[in-house]
């Protein structure tokens, strides 16, 4: 299961399992890919001015690739929202054989 995160300030948030760390954006199909183990794809943005990431399941990159303008509600409600930290989205990118170094 995904440790469970709380968003504290400045795009940091908090994880039981490591600690402070950047805030990643995900949609609930990350999440699911954590505690099932099964990989749907990890496409992964690093907004710097921010300093926090996001990272979508192939079916919802494609959906947002998709949009032209405001993302749709419907949209939205498929991807679903979840927070983790950066370090549980390097193990979601290890689990689709990524790192965010390559």
């Amino acid at each position: 299961m995904i440790p469970a995160h709380n968003a504290g300030t400045d795009n940091k948030i908090s994880c039981t399992v490591h600690g402070e760390g950047r805030l990643v954006a995900a949609c609930q199909h990350i999440v699911q890919q954590f505690n099932d183990k099964i990989p749907r794809g990890a496409n992964w943005n690093y907004f710097e001015d921010e300093d926090s990431f996001e990272v979508f399941c192939d079916k919802c990159n494609e959906m947002l690739c998709n949009v032209k303008g405001p993302i749709p509600e419907s949209v939205k409600q498929k991807m679903g929202h979840a927070i983790i930290c950066e370090q549980c989205m390097d193990q979601v990118l290890a689990l689709n054989s990524m790192t965010r170094f390559n």
